[in-house]
């Protein structure tokens, strides 16, 4: 799957610079400020681990998506 993919230091979550590629590879370009933000807010453990597990990653890109269709995200 696309979390395994982007998950490229094995450790069951996804860094920034991860999810950024990812969100390349699935069409979104985001800047790094919200590349931050979403890591900070779907980060289980408030922001310490400074990754995300795969369940949030789903609704991390699910709120990308929603965002590109509704605003300009940038």
């Amino acid at each position: 799957g696309i979390f395994e993919r982007f998950d490229k230091d094995r450790s069951g979550k996804i860094d920034s610079n991860e999810l950024r590629d990812a969100l390349l590879s699935l069409g979104y370009a985001v800047s790094p400020v919200v590349l931050d933000l979403l890591v900070s807010k779907f980060d289980k453990t408030g922001g310490k681990n400074k990754a995300i597990e795969y369940d949030n990653f789903i609704e991390c890109c699910l709120t990308v998506k929603v965002s590109y269709r509704t605003t300009l995200f940038l």
